[in-house]
């Protein structure tokens, strides 16, 4: 039923020492020292929990191999990084380098940079954090240690994943991932110094839960009178939806209904390095029985789409959705899901709605607000400039606008 990566690299860690400090490479999570790790992951983010990134690598597509880096200082350990590296897809580095290949006068050697992506079918990147989804988890810092310290290795690191790296399509591109500048940790100034070009990429949207909404009635009575007009018009339109809550025999049973809706959206998106396989959501399931839910919305029995999402302490984490887009406009099914969200962040007393990038003028529509990121990018060779400027073209985000749908004087 699923894939498994058909990458091979180095089975035993690989150590080494930078900065005074001693690192530990390792190419499958299996080799990393659990205790270590949790005591890294003291935040208790799901993106870089083990058990997380033990499923995604079970799971994950054949053009995609994974690398996890602990660093220490005698014996004590200071942080930890995670990197995917993806083989990107002749259409997909076609759409990315369309104005190179259109340019009349390309420079001496980028024509045959270009001879050679196009022979080897694609070309690779080495990614620090997670390529399917938005936030910073490609660095983590323990509690006592100095975030300069820990950051200022991550060139380095990737510099040792890069020569150690054995498959014969070598990196190309390198890309560090998603820092907001409200975070206290960046790495700006360490990455600039290594010729890394920052550029913005589409907003992560979230919805903070005020206090006073205890029902989504309270929510919906918070929004002026075109914008709730507007959320009963979607429940009115939607009503013929029937909910479902998927266990994972369930999500095994029904997976080729699911994936094709989220294979929808996302081959539509704009910002696409890799896409799931279909057994990912039975093992998010698996692995994390409670904290993740998968709800799919059914019409005359048959399932028009989906949304799933991480249950955390405070926070409710969406995940990937799925809509039938032939059946969108008449049941108002990504709208639903929306405010489903919503009202799960409410009833279920969380702090915050976490709703991703893209889309962000209708998310905007029910009460998201955006966190610009950033992202860094270099090249391996002396022809980077030509070649990043393509890429971030195509990362960067969309004009939007941004709709406020609460009351002016709330």
């Amino acid at each position: 039923m699923f894939l498994t990566p058909t990458v091979t690299l180095h089975e035993s860690p690989l150590h080494a020492e930078i900065q005074g400090c001693e690192l530990s490479l390792h190419f499958r999570v299996d080799g990393i020292v659990e205790k270590e790790w949790q005591s890294l992951n003291h935040s208790g983010n799901v993106f870089t929990d083990l058990n997380y990134l033990r499923a995604l690598e079970t799971t994950a597509p054949p053009e995609m191999s994974f690398c996890y880096a602990v660093l220490k200082q005698n014996g004590v350990v200071l942080g930890g990084f995670v990197f995917q590296t993806i083989h990107l897809a002749p259409e997909i580095l076609s759409e990315i380098l369309a104005p190179l290949t259109k340019t009349k006068s390309i420079v001496s050697g980028l024509s045959e940079w270009l001879t050679r992506c196009k022979e080897e079918k694609g070309l690779r990147v080495l990614i620090s954090g997670n390529s399917f989804v938005s936030g910073r988890h490609g660095v983590l810092v323990a509690k006592e240690a100095n975030p300069h310290v820990v950051f200022s290795a991550l060139p380095e690191v990737v510099k040792l994943i890069v020569k150690h790296d054995v498959l014969p399509h070598k990196i190309s591109i390198i890309l560090v991932k998603d820092y907001s500048s409200e975070a206290a940790l960046k790495p700006e100034e360490t990455l600039k110094r290594k010729r890394y070009h920052s550029f913005a990429v589409e907003p992560e949207m979230s919805v903070k839960v005020l206090p006073e909404w205890k029902t989504f009635a309270d929510y919906m009575h918070s929004m002026s009178k075109k914008y709730r007009n507007r959320a009963k018009s979607v429940m009115a339109k939607s009503q013929l939806l029937e909910q479902a809550d998927f266990s994972a025999h369930d999500i095994e049973h029904h997976i080729e209904e699911i994936y094709p809706l989220y294979k929808t959206l996302h081959d539509k998106a704009h910002f696409r390095l890799s896409a799931l396989t279909p057994h990912y959501f039975f093992e998010m399931k698996n692995t994390y029985p409670e904290k993740f839910r998968l709800v799919v919305y059914k019409l005359n029995g048959k399932i028009v789409g989906f949304r799933s999402y991480f249950a955390n302490q405070n926070q409710i984490e969406a995940h990937f959705i799925g809509v039938d887009n032939g059946l969108n406009r008449e049941h108002s099914i990504y709208l639903r899901i929306l405010y489903d969200f919503v009202n799960d962040a409410i009833t279920s007393k969380k702090n915050e709605l976490l709703l991703g990038r893209t889309a962000a003028e209708i998310k905007s529509t029910v009460g998201a607000v955006p966190t610009d990121l950033t992202c860094y990018i270099r090249h391996r060779n002396s022809l980077s400039n030509q070649i990043i400027r393509p890429f971030v073209d195509y990362l960067k985000p969309s004009a939007w606008t941004t709709r406020s749908p609460f009351k002016v004087n709330e």
